[in-house]
């Protein structure tokens, strides 16, 4: 599985934000349909669904004196005004819950990942794992840390290392931390790798 700073989708404001467009989709398209259900032309039904989605008023149309068309324009006023409060309700949270400057440095964090060569992938910041780092970091040497505990990810950007949140014999979270590109993997810090994982680095040098 990749870490979760690889998807935008599993923030709750953006999924948010993206069910509010959905929902005034489906507003326009019920509303636009009901009207030509009634008669009206196209560009007429449309015209007013639109309107009404975004919370226009209530106007007379072609079949505005039908009690049918009052009821069906109320219905896109009220479920078109509800639509538009929940989206902006998930921009407000992005905004002010700083998730977007949030995912902002996590993509600009993959990217330096990505563009990592010759560097040393550590898995788990723990005691040892720390030393390591440490030592790494002092000689100015590049490293790329997997860790599986959330808890430890404010260390880890205070400390400004480059890290994934994910688990070490994940092919997929190996691959993001750029494995293929990497000098070596210490054995004493990861869990038995993969197979593909493991036929890449079978010459690697240990740490002693």
């Amino acid at each position: 599985m990749l870490p979760d700073q690889t998807s935008p989708w599993r923030r709750g404001s953006v999924r948010r934000i993206a069910i509010g467009f959905a929902l005034l989709g489906f507003v326009l398209v019920y509303g636009t349909a009901g009207y030509m259900v009634m008669g009206w032309t196209f560009m007429d039904s449309f015209y007013t669904g639109v309107h009404h989605d975004l919370g226009g008023r209530l106007d007379r149309g072609p079949s505005a004196g039908v009690h049918a068309a009052r009821v069906h324009t109320m219905l896109i006023i009220a479920t078109g005004l509800f639509s538009v409060a929940f989206t902006l309700g998930g921009f407000i949270s992005l905004l002010t819950e700083g998730e977007f400057q949030k995912y902002l440095g996590q993509q600009r964090m993959m990217r330096q990942i990505e563009a990592q060569k010759g560097h040393t992938i550590v898995a788990g910041l723990g005691r040892v794992g720390a030393l390591v780092c440490e030592g790494l970091a002092s000689s100015a040497l590049p490293f790329v840390i997997i860790e599986q505990d959330a808890n430890r990810v404010p260390e880890m950007e205070a400390r400004g290392f480059l890290h994934l949140v994910g688990d070490a014999t994940d092919e997929a979270v190996l691959e993001a931390a750029g494995i293929g590109r990497a000098c070596w993997s210490p054995p004493c810090l990861t869990m038995p790798p993969t197979s593909s994982s493991r036929s890449r680095h079978e010459s690697s040098p240990p740490i002693s």
